[in-house]
């Protein structure tokens, strides 16, 4: 997956923390949590797409986490990946009895780690796109698209937030407007004519991109000026490369 993925550790074990880090914090938005308190508090803020969550930890253990994460109406979807010293059969099922999506137990291999993170990601991506295209009526549909038609000339760029969208427009000075659309459908109808997908959560008017910022380890940014007149920076993502210096060969730096 691309780095705008958001992964968060929980883990008591601060080597752990350090060594998970340097494995992943190159490929994903990385955060981490010392114990399940604040494991929850994190779950709230950064609204990660994937956790890696250890069991035994002082306090709230990594099975109250993942069940109280569970009820949560909002963050339910996430994708909860175990990571624990014990191996025991009991263990692995009260796992997935309170709503883990798999359990690793370690010493964990990388190389198994990393592809399941991958698997994991690529099945929530797919989830979103399906429960979000699902939800909405043909006929809203068109209303929704004649309306970010109608904006064209103002809109900056569009943000998912699944199952909705939010359009950033020139002529809103303090918020996006949400809709509920997937970013996916809002991609197959302008089909890069007026709207141009550079990212796995971006759309971007490609008229009010003002340049292209190259970031470390070959990575880019989209520059903006969002309503408020100020420059926003959005990120490329790295599967959309070759076509953003296509779509954009004045602007894309050699």
């Amino acid at each position: 997956m691309e780095k705008e993925s958001k992964v968060l550790v929980i883990d008591d074990d601060t080597t752990n923390l350090s060594y998970l880090t340097e494995l992943l914090g190159k490929d994903y938005e990385l955060d981490t949590a010392e114990n399940g308190e604040e494991g929850l508090k994190k779950v709230e803020c950064f609204k990660p797409d994937l956790i890696l969550l250890d069991v035994m930890m002082p306090g709230i253990d990594g099975y109250q986490v993942c069940k109280a994460i569970r009820n949560h109406k909002e963050l339910s979807k996430i994708k909860i990946l175990f990571l624990s010293a014990r191996v025991q059969m009991s263990e692995k099922l009260k796992g997935y009895r309170v709503g883990g999506d798999d359990y690793i137990t370690k010493p964990f291999d990388n190389d198994e780690v990393v592809a399941k993170i991958k698997v994991f990601l690529r099945l929530k991506y797919e989830e979103e796109i399906k429960s979000g295209g699902d939800t909405v009526p043909e006929e809203k549909l068109l209303d929704i698209l004649y309306q970010i038609k109608r904006d064209l000339l103002n809109i900056i760029y569009v943000k998912s937030d699944s199952p909705y969208c939010k359009v950033f427009s020139k002529h809103l000075k303090d918020k996006a407007y949400k809709m509920r659309i997937t970013i996916q459908a809002l991609e197959d109808y302008f089909k890069e004519r007026d709207l141009l997908r550079v990212h796995r959560s971006f759309l971007v008017n490609p008229k009010r991109i003002l340049s292209v910022n190259k970031q470390k380890n070959n990575e880019f940014k989209l520059l903006v000026q969002d309503s408020k007149g100020e420059i926003a920076m959005i990120p490329v993502g790295r599967s959309y490369h070759n076509k953003i210096k296509s779509a954009l060969p004045g602007l894309f730096p050699s």
